[in-house]
C-alpha cells in the first residue's frame, strides 16, 4: 500500500506490464502508443488525477504522466486499495503477489561484459583457430576459411 498523499511521475519507456513484456492490443497503433494507453488506464484505474505531458528531452519516448492528487476521498482510501489490488491481479493474470517488492539496488549483469579478459581471449582464439584450421598458408588470394556450423 502507498500513502494517500503520495504522488508520482512516470516516464514509460520499456513496455512491461505487471508480470511480463507488454503485448500490443491494437494493430492500428504503435507498440509505444498502445503501451502509453495501457499505462494511462492503470493510472486512472488506480484512482489518480494526472496530467499527460510531453517532456522537452532528446528522446522519442518522452510522454510522461504526473499525478496531481486522487479521484477519490481519503475516507474511501481502504476500499480503493482493494480495487487497486484487483487491478494488479487483472493485469498480471493472477501471476504475482500484489505486495510488490522493489528490485534490488544491485542488478546482475548477464551480457558477458564482466567476464575475465583471459577467458574472452581464449574463446576468441579458439573460435578463430577453428575457422582457420584448413586454410592453406601458400594461398596468395583471400581464403574464406572454414565454417564451424555443420
Amino acid at each position: 500500500m502507498i500513502s494517500y498523499s503520495c504522488d508520482f511521475f512516470v516516464l514509460p519507456c520499456c513496455p512491461w506490464n505487471f508480470s511480463a513484456k507488454y503485448s500490443r492490443t491494437s494493430a492500428n497503433l504503435s507498440t509505444y502508443q498502445c503501451y502509453l494507453n495501457f499505462v494511462e488506464s492503470v493510472v486512472r484505474d488506480f484512482g489518480f488525477e494526472y496530467i499527460r505531458d510531453v517532456m522537452k528531452i532528446p528522446s522519442t519516448k518522452r510522454t510522461c504522466f504526473v499525478s496531481v492528487g486522487r479521484s477519490y476521498t481519503e475516507s474511501s482510501y481502504m476500499s480503493q486499495q482493494t480495487h487497486i489490488n484487483d487491478v494488479v491481479k487483472k493485469h498480471s493474470g493472477n501471476q504475482i503477489d500484489v505486495n510488490c517488492v522493489a528490485r534490488s539496488k544491485e542488478i546482475k549483469v548477464r551480457n558477458g561484459s564482466k567476464l575475465d579478459r583471459t577467458l574472452c581471449s581464449k574463446i576468441v582464439n579458439f573460435t578463430a583457430s577453428l575457422l582457420l584450421m584448413n586454410v592453406s598458408k601458400e594461398e596468395t588470394v583471400w581464403s574464406t576459411g572454414e565454417s564451424i556450423i555443420s
